[in-house]
């Protein structure tokens, strides 16, 4: 026998919420540790020239973010990511 379950509005927006906050830590972490860099500091907000990544930093970075999230970044979306935040909406974007 199969139960329905029936989630509310609130709950799902809580969930999509903590997912989105899991996601930002595997991205966090990522960056964290490709540049040597204390995880505490980055935020969504952080712009990768104030974390000194240059081009080649930033391709290690979102090569790795395909691996840890199976997603294919498109070189004309690299022109796009300016900030920690853009690069974790670009991945939460190509997430199911």
């Amino acid at each position: 026998m199969t139960r329905s379950v029936n989630i509310s509005a609130g709950v799902k927006k809580q969930m999509r919420r903590t997912d989105s906050n899991m996601e930002f830590e595997k991205i966090r972490d990522v960056i964290a540790e490709v540049l040597d860099a204390e995880p505490e500091e980055i935020t969504e907000e952080t712009d990768f020239t104030e974390l000194d990544a240059d081009s080649l930093d930033l391709f290690q970075i979102l090569t790795e973010l395909e691996d840890v999230f199976g997603v294919e970044i498109l070189t004309e979306q690299i022109d796009q990511i300016r900030t920690v935040g853009d690069a974790a909406d670009l991945i939460r974007n190509m997430l199911p």
